[in-house]
Formats: C-alpha cells, sequence, structure tokens
C-alpha cells in the first residue's frame, strides 16, 4: 500500500504546471480520500515520471465519481467534496446547487482555494490582493472617521484663502491645492459611505 505522502507526492507531480490539476490534487489531498484503501486502490495508479523521474499519480475520476453511492460508501459531504474535486480535475458535471449546499466552513474555504488557483491565481497573488480587500473598519470605527472627514471639510472651508496659501507652502515640492484636498475628502467619505454625513463638497 502507498503511503498517503507519496500519493501526494505523486498527485502534484502529475499536475505540476496545471492549474485546474494543481488545485484539485490540493483539495483531494486535503481530504481524507488518500488514507482510504478502497479509494486508493481502485482508483489511483502510480506511472513512473517523465523527465524528472518522479513517480506520478493518476486518478480515474469516471470511475471514483460512478461508484459514489454504491461501492464507495461516504457521507454526504465527503461525496459533495469529491464530485467538485472531480469537475475541478478532469470536467466532470457537477451541480453546484446541490453539491455546495450543506458544505461547512472548512470545506467550503477549501473550494473557494481551489476555484482561486484553478483559475490561476496563486497564493501570493491572493494574499497581496486579500491584504487589499480585506480592510474594513467596524461601524464606530467608520463613523468617528467620518466626523474627522467632516472637521477638516469645516476647518478648510473656514478660511480656504489664507489655509490654502499654507498649503501651497507646506507642499511646495509636491503640489497639492486646496481643491484636491477637498476632491480627496470627497474620494474618503465615498468609500466609507458617508456621502450624506454633512460634508459639503
Amino acid at each position: 500500500m502507498t503511503s498517503p505522502d507519496m500519493l501526494a507526492a505523486g498527485l502534484r507531480a502529475h499536475a505540476q504546471s496545471l492549474c485546474c490539476l494543481q488545485a484539485a490534487a490540493d483539495l483531494l489531498i486535503a481530504q481524507d480520500w488518500l488514507r482510504r484503501n478502497d479509494f486508493t486502490s481502485r482508483f489511483i495508479t502510480i506511472h513512473p515520471g517523465i523527465g524528472s523521474g518522479h513517480p506520478v499519480a493518476v486518478i480515474d475520476w469516471p470511475a471514483a465519481i460512478a461508484a459514489l453511492g454504491s461501492s464507495l460508501p461516504c457521507s454526504g459531504g465527503e461525496q459533495r467534496m469529491l464530485k467538485i474535486t472531480a469537475s475541478v480535475a478532469d470536467g466532470i458535471p457537477v451541480d453546484l446547487r446541490d453539491t455546495l449546499t450543506g458544505l461547512d466552513q472548512r470545506n467550503l474555504d477549501l473550494v473557494v482555494t481551489a476555484v482561486r488557483h484553478a483559475a490561476g491565481s496563486s497564493p501570493q497573488d491572493r494574499t497581496e490582493r486579500d491584504a487589499m480587500l480585506s480592510v474594513c473598519l467596524r461601524t464606530p470605527d467608520a463613523e468617528e472617521l467620518a466626523d474627522f472627514l467632516r472637521f477638516l471639510s469645516q476647518w478648510l472651508t473656514a478660511d480656504p484663502d489664507r489655509l490654502g496659501d499654507s498649503l501651497d507652502q507646506f507642499m511646495s515640492d509636491h503640489p497639492y491645492s486646496a481643491e484636491e484636498l477637498h476632491s480627496d475628502l470627497a474620494r474618503f467619505s465615498a468609500l466609507l459611505g458617508t456621502a450624506d454625513s454633512g460634508i459639503d463638497f
């Protein structure tokens, strides 16, 4: 019996440079199928590697999916995850309305990661993008920031000539006018969803 670690290495070797196969391999490895002899002995074949010489593991996805519910017993969640994995790996049609319903948070996270990977999004790309997209504020913090924007707007409009001259002097190396500051305040306000918060631009 081939160990789960060796099977995982073989799946990754077979999937090298192929986003969909890589995503499916990682998705399968994260489940328990490689520890089940009734799955690995029947549906995974080990072949000699090409080039690198590393053995590759190939899964007979149509046969595995055909065995679900009969000779390959499993829970409903396991069945759904295997169907999704087979679809990513081999293009086997899957009813997403049925398969996504009832997945727990861990499996949902695994599926989302696999879809991103299959679409060509590298882990580094996801980390950088998520760092930008996941910046959020609690409602009290957003309200406090909106109040500060309102204060800046009122301060700027109280004496625009004198404050404009001061801003010009301060930003002499990098021209930045009072009008541009107004525009930026309006943009930040819009990002906060505070367009009706009393800030007059």
